[in-house]
């Protein structure tokens, strides 16, 4: 009785295997066998587990410290930036100055604020009195979109250009088991077109390169309708009032464009946009 129940159980997992292979060929949900992504994962797992092993932990290995890194070097770089802009504006220095606050660690406060998304600013009217501070404003916009939204397609760009920089030939793609347990630079080389062929096998964050190209094409068109808006309907409205120029407006519009999904930083009153903009407010967000 008992190896008949074994026989049984071993037919039952035979159908199951059966069952799952069926429904990986004929899903419509799944991509076919001959997509890259797929076909570089066929590559990787019929060169046997070793190496696949061997390159997963490669590329993760490889995304541990880059994640890292990309965080602490963008905000330094960030840092030192605001830093730079806010030097050169006599302007801005008087504003923090009279409100007894240090520049230093204001440019450092207001890079971690942005990347990170925070929304916090050590100025009691977040950045309204910084309107016409456009270098800082704009350095601003490029961090919350690093931090944020085009951080996938940034994440991407780093680990393309490390797999061009790694150097070799086509023919260096192709795994070869020997070769990949023994050189470190092979490897490291295979680890990053798997990240870039299969990203989301080993990092949420990174997205092949079709979806990548949507991401970045559906900010830009977001914040290009939304800038587009403001200056139609705004441009000589309250809440552009005070600004001396074109250019200040300008920026401004597309700074509060794209902090529309951040947290919180603002260089308008928001309730002096007309009615028709703050439902597009409402939308975007």
């Amino acid at each position: 009785k008992w190896s008949e129940q074994k026989m049984g159980s071993g037919q039952q997992d035979q159908n199951n295997n059966e069952s799952i292979e069926q429904f990986l060929k004929t899903s419509p949900l799944l991509p076919s066998a001959d997509h890259p992504e797929l076909s570089v994962q066929n590559n990787i797992i019929n060169a046997g587990p070793p190496v696949k092993g061997l390159i997963e932990q490669e590329a993760l290995a490889i995304l541990s410290w880059l994640v890292f890194m990309y965080f602490i070097v963008m905000q330094v770089i960030g840092s030192l930036f605001c830093l730079a802009c806010l030097f050169g504006s006599n302007r801005a220095k008087h504003i923090l100055q009279e409100r007894k606050v240090n520049l230093f660690f204001f440019a450092f406060f207001s890079t971690v604020s942005a990347f990170a998304n925070a929304g916090f600013t050590l100025l009691d009217d977040s950045l309204v009195s910084m309107q016409e501070e456009s270098a800082f404003l704009l350095w601003l916009c490029v961090l919350i979109l690093v931090g944020n939204t085009l951080y996938a397609p940034v994440m991407r760009a780093v680990v393309w250009v490390l797999y061009r920089l790694e150097g070799g030939t086509p023919a260096d793609d192709e795994l070869n088991p020997g070769d990949i347990k023994m050189k470190k630079k092979f490897r490291r080389r295979a680890a990053l077109r798997y990240l870039l062929k299969s990203p989301r096998r080993c990092f949420t964050h990174l997205f092949p390169q079709t979806e990548t190209l949507w991401l970045v094409f559906t900010v830009a068109m977001l914040n290009c309708i939304q800038m587009a808006a403001i200056c139609g309907l705004d441009w000589h409205g309250p809440v552009f009032d005070g600004l001396k120029s074109n250019g200040y407006k300008f920026v401004n519009a597309l700074f509060s464009s794209i902090t529309t999904r951040n947290a919180g930083l603002n260089v308008v009153n928001v309730a002096d946009f007309s009615a028709p903009t703050l439902v597009l407010l409402v939308v975007m967000m």
